[in-house]
């Protein structure tokens, strides 16, 4: 299959349909098109002049060049996390760590907004038959709106490289702790936010689940760069490449509510 024009006229759609687009050959036929593109792209950068003059395309979706031509340059391993991702094979967990790493990875976010516009495209090829809802979600949609839902406290994200070493922060964590990326980039956050009254217990933990490659939930006493303390809860997981081994550690912290009253006690 050559992906040039319309992917969306090749017999992939029509096989899809036919599955009414599973959740595994959505998967199959996304990572067909990513080894596909890319041996395309190769032809491209080889030609370099031929791709500036727009004379060809892997994917052309609503007239726009698709995010094919970069994909040369991405590991085999991020584009397989994209399909996953894209395609619903990841568990909460990963989509998680996952999202963590989209925020601050261009590259990788683009790819998987093109992804998401390949699947949406593909389900409405042929939508699936409208199905009666249960007798239940009404009551149970009426609940939930019944329910009052308290603001919930912002949640800092954080992106290091295999040593702990802090290399992205978004807004959030920022207004949390006070220090912007500039100050913390290449930094291991606990030597910048962790004080007297932090758990070492609850440190050793994290490091022996980092050390694991495994994923940690603590919540921990850090320190404002103003000196104030505050509570967050902090939840840990790493990336693995094929050799299962960290590329990332991604986090999400969030400070907990009342926890300043607990210092003034």
């Amino acid at each position: 299959m050559l992906l040039t024009g319309n992917w969306f006229t090749t017999p992939n759609l029509v096989q899809l349909d036919r599955n009414r687009c599973s959740p595994e050959i959505q998967r199959d036929t996304l990572r067909s098109m990513l080894k596909e593109s890319k041996t395309l792209n190769a032809l491209l950068r080889s030609n370099l002049s031929s791709w500036q003059r727009r004379e060809t395309h892997p994917v052309l979706i609503r007239g726009r060049p698709r995010f094919w031509p970069l994909l040369a340059l991405m590991p085999d391993l991020l584009q397989h996390k994209a399909v996953e991702y894209v395609s619903g094979g990841m568990t909460a967990q990963e989509r998680d760590s996952f999202e963590v790493l989209l925020e601050f990875h261009d590259a990788l976010r683009a790819l998987v907004a093109d992804l998401h516009e390949v699947v949406g495209a593909i389900a409405l090829a042929q939508p699936p038959p409208v199905a009666a809802p249960p007798v239940a979600l009404k009551a149970r949609v009426l609940d939930s709106l019944a329910t009052p839902q308290g603001p919930t406290e912002p949640e800092g994200l954080v992106a290091t490289d295999p040593s702990g070493r802090i290399q992205w922060v978004n807004a959030e964590f920022t207004a949390m702790c006070g220090y912007s990326l500039g100050e913390l980039k290449g930094r291991k956050p606990g030597q910048v936010l962790q004080g007297p009254d932090t758990d070492p217990a609850a440190v050793e933990r994290i490091r022996a689940a980092l050390r694991a490659g495994g994923a940690c939930r603590e919540t921990l006493v850090n320190y404002h760069k103003d000196g104030t303390r505050y509570r967050a809860e902090v939840n840990i997981a790493a990336i693995l490449g094929d050799d299962e081994k960290p590329l990332w550690f991604v986090a999400r912290e969030r400070k907990l509510r009342n926890a300043d009253a607990m210092f003034t006690r």
